[in-house]
Protein backbone atom coordinates (compact mmCIF):
# COMPACT_ATOMS: atom_id res chain seq x y z
CA UNK A 1 0.00 0.00 0.00
CA UNK A 2 1.41 3.45 -1.28
CA UNK A 3 0.98 6.24 1.54
CA UNK A 4 -0.58 9.25 -0.53
CA UNK A 5 -0.14 12.20 1.92
CA UNK A 6 -1.15 12.60 6.04
CA UNK A 7 -3.06 15.58 7.77
CA UNK A 8 -2.57 16.56 11.51
CA UNK A 9 -5.25 17.94 13.16
CA UNK A 10 -4.97 20.29 16.19
CA UNK A 11 -8.02 21.31 18.05
CA UNK A 12 -8.02 22.41 21.88
CA UNK A 13 -6.15 19.42 23.20
CA UNK A 14 -6.89 16.76 21.39
CA UNK A 15 -4.16 16.12 18.59
CA UNK A 16 -5.65 13.61 15.47
CA UNK A 17 -3.62 12.03 13.09
CA UNK A 18 -5.04 10.35 9.69
CA UNK A 19 -3.16 9.17 6.61
CA UNK A 20 -5.02 8.49 3.78
CA UNK A 21 -3.42 5.37 1.15
CA UNK A 22 -3.96 4.95 -2.43
CA UNK A 23 -6.37 1.70 -2.29
CA UNK A 24 -5.62 -1.26 -3.61
CA UNK A 25 -7.06 -3.71 -6.46
CA UNK A 26 -10.20 -4.99 -4.92
CA UNK A 27 -10.53 -2.40 -1.80
CA UNK A 28 -13.82 -0.16 -1.53
CA UNK A 29 -12.23 3.08 0.61
CA UNK A 30 -15.09 5.91 1.87
CA UNK A 31 -13.73 9.11 3.36
CA UNK A 32 -16.14 11.21 5.69
CA UNK A 33 -15.82 14.66 6.75
CA UNK A 34 -18.59 15.94 8.96
CA UNK A 35 -19.70 20.16 9.00
CA UNK A 36 -19.04 20.10 12.33
CA UNK A 37 -16.20 21.96 14.00
CA UNK A 38 -12.70 20.15 13.68
CA UNK A 39 -12.02 18.38 10.91
CA UNK A 40 -12.79 14.16 11.76
CA UNK A 41 -11.01 11.82 8.60
CA UNK A 42 -12.60 8.07 8.76
CA UNK A 43 -11.40 5.86 6.05
CA UNK A 44 -13.11 1.99 5.94
CA UNK A 45 -10.99 -0.27 2.92
CA UNK A 46 -12.59 -3.48 2.61
CA UNK A 47 -13.00 -6.02 -0.49
CA UNK A 48 -15.14 -5.00 -3.42
CA UNK A 49 -18.28 -6.76 -3.56
CA UNK A 50 -17.86 -6.55 -7.18
CA UNK A 51 -14.21 -7.18 -7.48
CA UNK A 52 -12.75 -10.82 -7.50
CA UNK A 53 -8.99 -10.81 -5.72
CA UNK A 54 -6.56 -13.38 -6.82
CA UNK A 55 -3.13 -12.63 -4.99
CA UNK A 56 -0.83 -13.16 -8.28
CA UNK A 57 3.20 -12.59 -8.17
CA UNK A 58 4.93 -11.22 -11.37
CA UNK A 59 6.30 -14.38 -13.49
CA UNK A 60 9.62 -15.22 -14.11
CA UNK A 61 12.17 -15.89 -16.99
CA UNK A 62 14.40 -18.73 -16.52
CA UNK A 63 17.87 -17.62 -18.41
CA UNK A 64 20.87 -19.65 -18.13
CA UNK A 65 23.52 -17.68 -20.22
CA UNK A 66 22.02 -16.43 -23.24
CA UNK A 67 19.08 -19.24 -23.66
CA UNK A 68 15.43 -18.80 -22.67
CA UNK A 69 14.11 -21.97 -20.93
CA UNK A 70 10.95 -21.46 -19.56
CA UNK A 71 8.77 -18.81 -17.34
CA UNK A 72 7.59 -19.90 -14.08
CA UNK A 73 4.11 -18.05 -13.39
CA UNK A 74 2.76 -19.84 -10.17
CA UNK A 75 4.23 -19.38 -6.55
CA UNK A 76 5.14 -22.40 -4.66
CA UNK A 77 6.18 -23.74 -1.02
CA UNK A 78 6.29 -19.98 -0.17
CA UNK A 79 8.02 -18.75 -2.73
CA UNK A 80 7.71 -16.66 -5.48
CA UNK A 81 8.26 -17.14 -9.11
CA UNK A 82 11.58 -15.03 -9.09
CA UNK A 83 12.50 -16.77 -5.73
CA UNK A 84 12.60 -19.98 -7.19
CA UNK A 85 14.28 -18.71 -10.21
CA UNK A 86 16.77 -17.28 -8.09
CA UNK A 87 17.39 -20.60 -6.66
CA UNK A 88 17.75 -22.32 -10.18
CA UNK A 89 20.30 -19.26 -10.87
CA UNK A 90 21.85 -20.01 -7.43
CA UNK A 91 22.77 -24.01 -8.34
CA UNK A 92 23.53 -23.50 -12.25
CA UNK A 93 26.38 -20.76 -10.81
CA UNK A 94 27.92 -23.79 -8.62
CA UNK A 95 28.55 -25.73 -12.01
CA UNK A 96 28.63 -23.00 -14.98
CA UNK A 97 32.41 -23.94 -16.16
CA UNK A 98 32.65 -27.24 -15.35
CA UNK A 99 32.14 -29.64 -17.84
CA UNK A 100 29.06 -31.71 -16.82
CA UNK A 101 26.32 -32.08 -15.29
CA UNK A 102 23.61 -34.44 -13.53
CA UNK A 103 19.72 -33.52 -14.26
CA UNK A 104 16.87 -35.72 -12.73
CA UNK A 105 13.29 -35.79 -12.11
CA UNK A 106 12.18 -37.02 -9.04
CA UNK A 107 8.75 -37.37 -7.29
CA UNK A 108 7.93 -35.77 -4.17
CA UNK A 109 4.21 -36.38 -3.03
CA UNK A 110 2.00 -34.66 -5.75
CA UNK A 111 4.91 -32.46 -7.03
CA UNK A 112 8.16 -32.88 -8.66
CA UNK A 113 11.86 -32.33 -8.26
CA UNK A 114 14.32 -31.19 -10.59
CA UNK A 115 17.84 -31.56 -9.18
CA UNK A 116 21.11 -30.95 -10.64
CA UNK A 117 23.99 -32.65 -9.07
CA UNK A 118 22.09 -34.16 -6.65
CA UNK A 119 21.11 -30.18 -5.79
CA UNK A 120 17.43 -28.99 -6.08
CA UNK A 121 16.81 -26.73 -8.49
CA UNK A 122 13.12 -26.11 -8.78
CA UNK A 123 9.77 -28.28 -7.42
CA UNK A 124 7.50 -28.45 -10.33
CA UNK A 125 3.61 -28.47 -9.20
CA UNK A 126 0.53 -29.80 -10.61
CA UNK A 127 -0.45 -25.80 -10.42
CA UNK A 128 2.48 -25.14 -12.82
CA UNK A 129 1.56 -27.90 -14.66
CA UNK A 130 -2.21 -26.14 -15.62
CA UNK A 131 -0.79 -22.57 -16.00
CA UNK A 132 1.62 -23.71 -17.89
CA UNK A 133 -1.23 -26.42 -20.14
CA UNK A 134 1.17 -29.28 -19.43
CA UNK A 135 -1.26 -32.79 -19.25
CA UNK A 136 0.64 -32.96 -15.34
CA UNK A 137 3.53 -32.02 -12.93
CA UNK A 138 5.33 -34.95 -14.25
CA UNK A 139 5.05 -33.94 -18.40
CA UNK A 140 6.22 -30.05 -17.44
CA UNK A 141 9.41 -31.26 -15.27
CA UNK A 142 10.61 -33.36 -17.91
CA UNK A 143 10.36 -30.58 -20.33
CA UNK A 144 11.74 -27.98 -17.99
CA UNK A 145 14.72 -30.44 -17.40
CA UNK A 146 15.51 -31.21 -20.50
CA UNK A 147 15.78 -27.70 -21.49
CA UNK A 148 17.61 -26.53 -18.23
CA UNK A 149 20.24 -29.43 -19.70
CA UNK A 150 20.29 -28.39 -22.51
CA UNK A 151 20.90 -24.62 -21.60
CA UNK A 152 23.93 -26.13 -19.23
CA UNK A 153 25.46 -27.58 -22.35
CA UNK A 154 25.37 -24.76 -24.19
CA UNK A 155 26.81 -22.58 -21.63
CA UNK A 156 29.75 -24.71 -20.32
CA UNK A 157 33.19 -24.63 -20.67
CA UNK A 158 34.80 -26.17 -23.81
CA UNK A 159 38.32 -27.31 -22.40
Amino acid sequence: MKILGATIVLASSLVAVAAWAEPTAGTETTTTTPATTGTTTTTTTKPAATTATKTTAPKATVMVGSTTCFVIRECALGQTPQQRNDQILDVFNKYLGGSKATFAVKQAGKNQLITMNKEKLIVVTPQDAKTAKAKNATQLATQWKARLAKAFDETKAVK
